[in-house]
């Protein structure tokens, strides 16, 4: 597994998956972005994200937002913790940039 990239193993897929974690999972939320975690069974965490057409419109915008959530996971993903199932959900759009989820997932799953 590449530490640089977000492999395949390391997203997280499926309708049961993404079920059980809104179902079960712990929420953080702050001005930008609500994140779901709980914990998995392996060495390293899964990455899902759910951005509604009820907050962004178009879908170009919601794809745009979904490369910024994966990429900022992947900058961070040595700082952030290890075996958790994780989703990010936006909350609000205006001002969010890079570093603004890149923050926000830091202080969010609790990173020093």
């Amino acid at each position: 597994m590449k530490s640089a990239g977000l492999s395949k193993k390391e997203r997280l897929s499926g309708k049961g998956s993404f079920d059980e974690l809104f179902k079960k999972g712990k929420v953080r939320k702050n001005t930008w972005l609500v994140v779901r975690s709980f914990p998995n069974q392996l060495s390293f965490s899964r990455l899902g994200v759910a951005v509604s057409k009820k907050k962004v419109r178009k879908a170009n915008r919601r794809n745009r937002f979904k490369r910024l959530i994966r990429e900022a996971y992947r900058l961070n993903k040595k700082q952030l913790p290890k075996g958790l199932d994780i989703i990010v959900n936006l909350k609000k759009t205006d001002g969010l940039t890079l570093a603004t989820i890149s923050e926000s997932l830091k202080k969010l799953l609790y990173v020093k």
